[in-house]
């Protein structure tokens, strides 16, 4: 049975360069205990968006020396929700 006082989603959502990267330092190098008694957060799968917003970057600075045009934004996100898709299901296989 779900323990009712760990959260079951934990998103971090913030504007660059606000502290993301050090929360999430933060959060990983806590004991689970401490963890589940003062934060309410159990297991946890950590997802970080920045190696993929540099590649797709980098891509777009490629292509624009092509003469081409960069992915619009939809299907960028499209491909990010597919990534996370795998994590997940692979995150939850015992």
């Amino acid at each position: 049975m779900p323990n009712k006082n760990i959260f079951d989603v934990v998103l971090l959502f913030a504007l660059p360069a606000s502290g993301k990267s050090e929360v999430r330092r933060y959060m990983a190098n806590i004991s689970p205990k401490k963890l589940s008694e003062e934060f309410h957060i159990g297991d946890n799968l950590q997802l970080d968006d920045f190696p993929y917003v540099f590649m797709m970057r980098r891509i777009d600075e490629e292509l624009l020396k092509l003469g081409r045009r960069f992915l619009p934004g939809r299907q960028r996100l499209g491909h990010f929700n597919h990534i996370i898709k795998r994590r997940l299901l692979r995150y939850d296989q015992p």
